[in-house]
């Protein structure tokens, strides 16, 4: 009888221990500061805040390249991503995030490009610039909001520096015709771009403000084909280097490949990151091509999110 009577005790204890933890109020976990190993920098404040109510925010932004600071150029508080700049303005309501227009600030219209031909059926056309969205490139813009993170488009499809892109008040496209399908539209580096042009990489800006910044890996990029005269329809191998600044192989960097005949864009393909060695090869065949045709290899190098071009071309001699 007395081990019933203990057992009830116990087990009203535990239900009432039981309550007062299921009734008292849990406080979330919170963290006002998000560091990201792969560039050693942090989103912290209005930026933070910022920075968790966009979605896809990641794929738009990219890493952060430096921490806040403030722009002795602009008087305000401001942060680089790899693909924009986020700057602090004051309102009424305190301060509050914007995206600045690094689309705007980069693109030159009479910077040697090559417009495409579009088709009105599969684009939409700007209300306000008069210019056309197509294609993958419209299909991205819907998907991630982008009316309102890169803004109206302010060019068209064009062709610069080998690649489809298309510039916005905010970023810029790029088409990458070497990835998988759902993933050949990406967000282009100007973020980066328009550090390294306005403040460069010692790391201090007009007035001599220093400012944290990631660590840019240098790379080196050498491209060999096993035959620079081969016959149509056989084997050819494309051989790709990488390097860092002291010549030490560098591994697991991303290897694009576009093999096309002078003034077209060819085939995209996606070859194997380098290996211990520094060395990625890709084999395929060249088909069906004519007598004396040359084809141009163009490389696009990718490691930790600094890009890197070469390139190289053959022959078809038999």
């Amino acid at each position: 009888m007395r081990d019933i009577k203990k057992l009830c005790i116990t087990g009203t204890i535990f239900v009432l221990i039981l309550s007062i933890i299921l009734v008292s109020p849990v406080k979330a976990q919170t963290t006002d500061t998000l560091y990201f190993e792969e560039t050693g920098h942090s989103i912290t404040g209005v930026i933070l805040e910022y920075y968790q109510t966009v979605e896809d925010a990641m794929l738009l932004f990219g890493f952060p390249i430096t921490e806040e600071f403030t722009d002795e150029n602009t008087g305000q508080r401001t942060q680089y991503f790899q693909h924009v700049r986020l700057d602090i303005t004051e309102s009424t309501s305190g301060p509050t995030v914007q995206i600045a227009p690094l689309g705007t600030l980069l693109y030159d219209e009479n910077a040697p490009a090559t417009p495409l031909n579009t088709v009105n059926t599969a684009c939409r056309i700007s209300q306000n610039t008069g210019k056309q969205i197509c294609y993958d490139f419209l299909r991205f813009y819907e998907a991630h909001h982008g009316a309102k993170y890169l803004g109206e488009p302010i060019s068209n499809l064009i062709e610069q520096d080998r690649r489809i892109v298309q510039y916005f008040e905010n970023g810029r496209l790029e088409w990458r015709p070497e990835l998988p399908a759902g993933q050949k539209i990406g967000v282009s580096n100007l973020g980066q771009i328009y550090y390294n042009q306005e403040i460069g990489p010692d790391g201090q800006n007009a007035a001599g403000q220093n400012i944290i910044v990631s660590s840019i890996p240098e790379v080196k990029v050498s491209t060999f084909v096993s035959k620079a005269l081969i016959a149509a329809n056989n084997s050819q191998k494309i051989f790709v280097i990488v390097q860092d600044k002291n010549l030490q192989p560098v591994q697991g960097a991303m290897i694009n490949i576009t093999i096309h005949k002078p003034g077209e864009l060819g085939e995209g393909y996606r070859a194997p990151a380098t290996d211990k060695n520094g060395i990625s090869v890709f084999e395929f065949n060249v088909g069906d091509l004519p007598i004396k045709q040359v084809m141009n290899v163009d490389v696009d190098v990718d490691y930790s999110g600094v890009r890197t071009e070469s390139e190289s071309w053959f022959r078809v001699w038999w």
